[in-house]
């Protein structure tokens, strides 16, 4: 089930600290989990030349599944008045700004997804 129809209704019915934990944890699992190894395939697969598209633009669905989900994540976010549910919203548009790292094929889309999930103080 995806993200944006459960997220809001835990983070709502859950204590404020395992809110901010959820905030957090399932995103960056969730990237560490699967973007390296799609990484990895896509971007030995661009620097090679080699065409990965076939019968399916997967550059393009990723793209447009980032956008869907930056997009879902901000609009629905304007309208909370619940401050938990705007954080939901909120990690759904972010989980979007991590796949555009993917989406970007590049070190930089890399660098970029280790510089968001770093840790700050």
């Amino acid at each position: 089930m995806p993200f944006h129809f459960w997220c809001p209704d835990v983070y709502q019915g859950a204590a404020t600290p395992v809110t901010a934990l959820l905030s957090v944890l399932p995103k960056a699992a969730g990237i560490a989990h699967r973007a390296p190894v799609l990484l990895r395939h896509l971007l030995r697969s661009h620097h090679l030349g080699l065409d990965l598209e076939g019968q399916v633009a997967w550059g393009q669905i990723l793209m447009l599944v980032s956008v869907l989900t930056m997009t879902v994540g901000n609009v629905a976010a304007l309208t909370q008045t619940n401050m938990k549910r705007l954080l939901a919203y909120s990690s759904i548009a972010h989980a979007g700004y991590l796949l555009m790292g993917v989406v970007a094929l590049s070190d930089d889309g890399a660098r970029g997804i280790l510089v968001y999930l770093a840790p700050t103080s």
